[in-house]
């Protein structure tokens, strides 16, 4: 192999190892967004769990409120807005943070592969300097 064809062969490598080093910085700092989010959104989920006695208070009795709009109101509370409260974490969120943790896998798995094709490219530039250095010897 000539001395230029191995030097464009250096410049080359070099180039995709910056390419994959920019594309592994952006999926890296993706991630590390992504995490962060899910934890902001499981934080949410458990004040939205903790939180979800709220719904059905202040208890009426009597003495505050009472008649058939009060029971009424209590059947709306314990009824379709406790459910939809309960959709709100249980589902909705669920179903967010399902997503997210899928999308955090595959970058996981992405960042894995660019990883590996750093390194191969590493060795191949390993490589390409040590025939570089022969071919420089062989020369002399």
């Amino acid at each position: 192999m000539s001395l230029a064809s191995i030097n464009a062969q250096i410049r080359s490598t070099k180039n995709t190892i910056y390419y994959l080093n920019g594309q592994l910085d952006l999926r890296q700092e993706e991630l590390r967004r992504l995490q962060q989010a899910q934890s902001k959104l499981n934080d949410y989920k458990s004040e939205f769990q903790h939180n979800e006695h709220f719904i059905l208070e202040p208890k009426l009795t009597a003495k505050t409120w009472h008649g058939q709009l009060a029971t009424d109101y209590d059947s709306f509370r314990e009824g379709d807005l406790l459910s939809s409260y309960k959709n709100i974490y249980q589902t909705q969120l669920g179903s967010v943070l399902s997503e997210i943790s899928s999308e955090i896998r595959a970058l996981q798995n992405k960042i894995e592969q660019l990883e590996a094709s750093i390194e191969s490219n590493e060795r191949r530039l390993s490589d390409l300097y040590e025939a570089r250095r022969r071919e420089l010897e062989d020369d002399d």
